[in-house]
């Protein structure tokens, strides 16, 4: 054989090969997704066709394969995430996190998928390599004859699947832009760019809207004055909360307080913290999401009744709603975590809100919290001379860890309990009427069942990522006595966090809004449950049957009383 046809040959090979790995994420989703018989084939087919296709294109095959190198890294991507959560394609959510994802975190998760990474690294880095070899090396490239062939029967691939697709789309039988890696993720891609310009102009679409808040007449700016501060968790589970009857002295000092209300049955309606934390500022819900660009926060709406407002966070300005609604406020702190070492600890948020009280000169105040929480890497939270529940190491993402991983967690569930109890220490030092209101914005996987998940954010929910701790503490005298009974009897209903911080809020502060609702809010007598949703990745208000729950997370949903 020549050496032209033998590296015809090759190239052939290599054209086949590189098309073949292509549909790798493909053959996976089939049955991580359930697929059907006749949207799996056209999801092997059709893909596989344009590729060949893209490839077959190019005389110089190397450069058809560099050409692959986008869908090279989706599929990637796609293979990871497979990984990661056990089930769907790369969802928006997935890529808007990429943009707002600081760097020690994004790469202390890269630390865990250490294994998918090698799996992905050795199918797509050989084909890379054998193509630069070709085009730079010994310049090869593929005869008429190959090529046409080639080109040929990826024609005739991609014409009849992709007919059958557009009948089968017409039919309803395959949705391409939900069923079809990756132009599926190429639509979430489309959403996603479009979903980070709306964040990028938030500050001017949002400008003129107010709610027209005021006052209410009993309560006045007087010697006494008012301290609110709103704490917005991050993932945060009940389930290991002592509040919540876990039993493990994960809360030791707050089951200590009294004036604490528990709020027994809180249900977030979305596992990611750029919709849930939105969400608790604003009076937004899963059904009204949309209008998050045109909207403001509880903040806005306590300036405008009078309150002096601070905003402190720490996690990052990382460009994202979160960040612009907690700009409304006349003082805003963001904690930068260093890279190499995390340091910063949710309780100096307690020093620094008594600070800026006793600095401010307000008596109406209103402070704003936005805590690190228990978030991954778990150890962050607390030093080692802190930590209770040992081992707490390694925390490599490995079903065989869980019980260094769980130790781990509920030693940062302790510092935020150290956290909360430092600040309902800074009210009681003010000798004025005042309230703290806490919230989860998500809870998180720690390899809790068979499906082996692992954080939070997944494009399907789990229980463990819905079920998240709320409490609301007052001091004396702030509740009349009806708003105290009503506190006590709404706790035990089923509700949102996602509905009721921010209307309890107001009512906290004794604000009045045309936007209050105070069949939402904890300390009214008119309070209503709502009917639990939760908004999808495609930000689709769903009820909780349709989110994509299995039967085991709503039996475990059952344990916690939550039907």
């Amino acid at each position: 054989m020549k050496r032209s046809d033998r590296q015809s040959r090759t190239l052939s090979i290599l054209a086949l090969t590189t098309a073949i790995l292509l549909i790798v994420p493909n053959a996976l989703l089939i049955f991580s997704e359930r697929q059907n018989p006749i949207t799996a084939i056209l999801s092997i087919l059709f893909p596989f066709s344009v590729y060949l296709l893209v490839i077959s294109l190019w005389k110089r095959t190397g450069r058809g394969v560099l050409s692959t190198l986008p869908f090279m890294i989706l599929a990637a991507f796609q293979i990871v995430l497979l990984y990661l959560y056990g089930e769907s394609i790369i969802a928006v959510d997935m890529f808007i996190n990429v943009t707002t994802t600081d760097v020690q975190e994004a790469t202390t998760l890269l630390e865990q998928l250490t294994p998918a990474i090698i799996v992905v690294i050795a199918l797509y880095l050989p084909p890379l390599i054998w193509a630069v070899i070709s085009l730079y090396g010994n310049k090869s490239t593929i005869n008429h004859y190959r090529r046409i062939l080639l080109l040929y029967w990826s024609v005739i691939l991609f014409t009849l699947s992709g007919i059958s697709l557009l009948v089968c789309s017409i039919l309803g039988s395959v949705a391409p832009g939900n069923d079809i890696f990756p132009i599926n993720v190429i639509r979430n891609i489309a959403i996603a760019v479009e979903r980070v310009n709306d964040a990028n102009g938030y500050p001017e679409s949002a400008q003129d809207y107010t709610f027209n808040a005021t006052i209410k007449p009993e309560i006045t700016p007087d010697s006494t004055g008012r301290i609110i501060i709103a704490v917005i968790g991050e993932t945060a589970r009940a389930d290991r909360w002592q509040l919540y009857g876990f039993n493990r002295e994960t809360n030791p000092r707050l089951s200590e307080r009294d004036g604490l209300v528990t709020i027994q049955r809180p249900v977030t309606q979305s596992n990611t913290t750029h919709k849930s934390v939105p969400m608790l500022l604003t009076a937004l819900t899963a059904e009204t999401f949309d209008q998050l660009p045109k909207t403001k926060s509880f903040i806005t709406a306590f300036k405008e009744a009078g309150y002096s407002t601070a905003f402190f966070s720490n996690q990052p300005p990382n460009r994202s709603y979160n960040q612009h609604l907690g700009e409304e406020a006349d003082t805003t702190f963001f904690f930068e975590r260093n890279i190499s070492e995390a340091t910063n600890k949710d309780v100096q948020l307690a020093d620094l809100t008594a600070s800026w009280i006793a600095q401010d000169t307000s008596r109406l105040q209103l402070i704003v919290l936005h805590t690190y929480g228990a978030h991954f890497p778990y150890t962050d939270h607390y030093t080692p001379e802190q930590a209770v529940f040992l081992p707490d190491s390694p925390l490599s993402a490995k079903s065989s860890n869980r019980e260094n991983l769980l130790n781990a967690y509920d030693n940062a569930t302790i510092a935020v309990d150290l956290a909360l109890d430092s600040l309902i220490s800074v009210l009681n030092a003010q000798k004025r009427p005042g309230a703290l209101i806490y919230a989860g914005d998500h809870g998180e996987d720690i390899f809790d069942d068979n499906r082996g998940k692992f954080l939070h954010a997944s494009p399907i929910p789990t229980a463990w990522q819905i079920y998240v701790p709320m409490i609301v503490w007052t001091s004396p005298g702030l509740l009349s006595e009806s708003q105290t009974d009503a506190l006590h009897n709404n706790a035990k209903e089923l509700q949102s966090p996602s509905e009721t911080f921010f209307h309890t809020v107001i009512d906290l502060g004794g604000i009045a809004t045309p936007v209050f609702k105070s069949n939402q809010s904890l300390i009214s007598d008119s309070f209503q449950a709502a009917p639990m949703i939760y908004i999808n990745d495609r930000n689709q208000s769903l009820k909780l049957s349709e989110s994509g729950l299995r039967d085991n997370d709503f039996q475990q949903l059952k344990e916690w009383n939550i039907e």
